[in-house]
């Protein structure tokens, strides 16, 4: 099941995300599993959403490269330093609480507001008004 899955996740020590279509799915389960993951954002959506991850998860400074030179630097560097690893592992399992990525209650109010925004700006428009956001 899902626990089994995430247990085996854990096991890793980094997770090198993918350049074109990065993990979405598989970037937030080793994060939440206190797997550090290092991407290298790309031009196109499917390529930025680690990034996006990394960031909420709040190690976006240390885990988003720019080049693959970049990218193969850091990833050599942190699979021989263990200490680095273990220091990142340890902010994701204590940040997990309250970083963005996993603050859920905090992303329902967001939906919300925005579903709100979105119903009164067609209702506006149905009534001949004009938009009010944005």
């Amino acid at each position: 099941g899902k626990e089994a899955h995430l247990l085996r996740v854990q096991l890793a020590d980094l997770f090198l995300d993918n350049h074109h279509v990065n993990g979405h799915t598989t970037g937030t389960e080793a994060l939440w599993s206190g797997v550090p993951v290092l991407t290298r954002p790309g031009e196109g959506m499917a390529s930025r959403v680690g990034a996006s991850l990394v960031e909420a998860a709040g190690i976006g400074g240390e885990m988003t490269v720019r080049t693959e030179e970049e990218y193969v630097a850091l990833a050599v560097s942190l699979v021989t330093d263990f200490e680095r690893i273990r220091r990142l592992r340890r902010r994701l399992e204590h940040g997990r609480a309250s970083n963005r990525l996993f603050d859920t209650q905090r992303w329902v109010r967001n939906w919300e507001r925005a579903l709100r925004m979105a119903v009164e700006e067609a209702v506006l428009r149905k009534d001949g008004g004009s938009p009010v956001h944005g």
